[in-house]
Protein backbone atom coordinates (compact mmCIF):
# COMPACT_ATOMS: atom_id res chain seq x y z
CA UNK A 1 0.00 0.00 0.00
CA UNK A 2 2.82 2.43 0.85
CA UNK A 3 4.46 1.67 -2.48
CA UNK A 4 1.20 2.59 -4.19
CA UNK A 5 0.92 5.84 -2.21
CA UNK A 6 4.51 6.90 -2.79
CA UNK A 7 4.50 5.78 -6.40
CA UNK A 8 1.47 7.90 -7.24
CA UNK A 9 0.90 11.61 -7.66
CA UNK A 10 2.68 14.40 -5.84
CA UNK A 11 -0.63 15.40 -4.31
CA UNK A 12 -0.89 12.06 -2.51
CA UNK A 13 2.68 12.33 -1.30
CA UNK A 14 1.90 15.72 0.21
CA UNK A 15 -1.20 14.28 1.86
CA UNK A 16 0.77 11.40 3.40
CA UNK A 17 3.50 13.79 4.58
CA UNK A 18 0.89 16.15 6.04
CA UNK A 19 -0.82 13.31 7.90
CA UNK A 20 2.51 12.08 9.28
CA UNK A 21 3.35 15.57 10.53
CA UNK A 22 -0.08 15.90 12.18
CA UNK A 23 0.39 12.58 13.96
CA UNK A 24 3.86 13.63 15.15
CA UNK A 25 2.51 16.96 16.40
CA UNK A 26 -0.30 15.16 18.22
CA UNK A 27 2.12 12.78 19.91
CA UNK A 28 4.40 15.64 20.99
CA UNK A 29 1.46 17.60 22.41
CA UNK A 30 0.23 14.55 24.32
CA UNK A 31 3.70 13.97 25.77
CA UNK A 32 4.01 17.60 26.83
CA UNK A 33 0.61 17.86 28.49
CA UNK A 34 0.27 14.35 29.85
CA UNK A 35 3.03 13.93 32.37
CA UNK A 36 5.91 16.17 31.48
CA UNK A 37 7.94 13.82 29.32
CA UNK A 38 8.55 16.40 26.59
CA UNK A 39 9.56 20.02 27.17
CA UNK A 40 9.66 22.74 24.55
CA UNK A 41 11.93 25.00 26.59
CA UNK A 42 13.94 25.17 29.79
CA UNK A 43 11.43 27.69 31.09
CA UNK A 44 8.60 25.13 30.69
CA UNK A 45 10.64 22.48 32.50
CA UNK A 46 11.61 24.79 35.36
CA UNK A 47 7.99 25.90 35.78
CA UNK A 48 6.81 22.27 35.93
CA UNK A 49 9.53 21.41 38.44
CA UNK A 50 8.78 24.51 40.50
CA UNK A 51 5.12 23.51 40.77
CA UNK A 52 6.34 20.15 42.15
CA UNK A 53 8.61 22.12 44.55
CA UNK A 54 11.85 21.10 42.82
CA UNK A 55 14.72 23.52 42.19
CA UNK A 56 17.55 23.12 39.67
CA UNK A 57 20.93 22.56 41.38
CA UNK A 58 23.10 21.11 38.59
CA UNK A 59 23.52 20.85 34.82
CA UNK A 60 25.65 18.32 32.92
CA UNK A 61 26.05 18.84 29.20
CA UNK A 62 24.66 21.71 27.18
CA UNK A 63 20.84 21.85 27.31
CA UNK A 64 19.16 21.97 23.91
CA UNK A 65 15.40 22.43 23.55
CA UNK A 66 12.93 20.98 22.78
CA UNK A 67 13.88 17.79 24.60
CA UNK A 68 12.44 14.49 25.80
CA UNK A 69 13.03 12.96 29.24
CA UNK A 70 14.74 9.62 28.54
CA UNK A 71 15.74 8.64 32.08
CA UNK A 72 15.44 9.53 35.73
CA UNK A 73 17.44 8.77 38.86
CA UNK A 74 16.12 9.70 42.29
CA UNK A 75 17.15 9.56 45.92
CA UNK A 76 16.72 11.16 49.32
CA UNK A 77 19.48 13.57 50.34
CA UNK A 78 21.61 12.41 47.42
CA UNK A 79 21.31 11.15 43.87
CA UNK A 80 23.70 8.95 41.88
CA UNK A 81 23.69 9.03 38.09
CA UNK A 82 25.81 8.62 34.98
CA UNK A 83 26.00 11.40 32.39
CA UNK A 84 25.62 10.87 28.65
CA UNK A 85 29.43 10.90 28.41
CA UNK A 86 29.59 7.96 30.84
CA UNK A 87 30.90 9.88 33.85
CA UNK A 88 29.48 8.81 37.24
CA UNK A 89 28.32 11.56 39.61
CA UNK A 90 26.88 11.76 43.11
CA UNK A 91 25.10 14.87 44.33
CA UNK A 92 24.90 14.80 48.12
CA UNK A 93 24.59 17.09 51.13
CA UNK A 94 21.02 18.15 50.43
CA UNK A 95 17.96 17.38 52.53
CA UNK A 96 14.88 16.01 50.85
CA UNK A 97 14.11 14.29 47.59
CA UNK A 98 16.46 14.65 44.64
CA UNK A 99 16.23 13.69 41.00
CA UNK A 100 18.51 13.66 37.98
CA UNK A 101 16.55 13.97 34.73
CA UNK A 102 18.27 12.77 31.57
CA UNK A 103 17.20 14.44 28.31
CA UNK A 104 17.65 13.89 24.60
CA UNK A 105 16.93 16.91 22.40
CA UNK A 106 15.30 16.67 19.00
CA UNK A 107 18.70 17.48 17.50
CA UNK A 108 20.19 14.45 19.31
CA UNK A 109 22.09 16.23 22.09
CA UNK A 110 22.03 14.52 25.53
CA UNK A 111 22.19 16.36 28.85
CA UNK A 112 21.26 15.90 32.53
CA UNK A 113 19.64 18.31 34.97
CA UNK A 114 19.69 17.71 38.75
CA UNK A 115 16.88 18.93 41.03
CA UNK A 116 16.25 18.99 44.79
CA UNK A 117 12.85 19.31 46.46
CA UNK A 118 12.49 22.13 48.93
CA UNK A 119 9.41 21.63 51.08
CA UNK A 120 8.69 24.25 53.70
CA UNK A 121 12.31 25.38 53.98
CA UNK A 122 14.25 27.88 51.98
CA UNK A 123 14.87 27.42 48.30
CA UNK A 124 18.37 25.87 48.00
CA UNK A 125 19.18 28.03 44.98
CA UNK A 126 18.78 31.29 46.90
Amino acid sequence: MLITLFGSTGRRRLLVLGLALLVLLGVLLMLQSGGGLFYGSQRALLQAQKSAQFTLVGTFGKPDWPALVVGRNSGIGEVDFVTAEGQAHRYQGFSGAMQALHFRSLSGRSFTLVFVRHVGGRDPSS
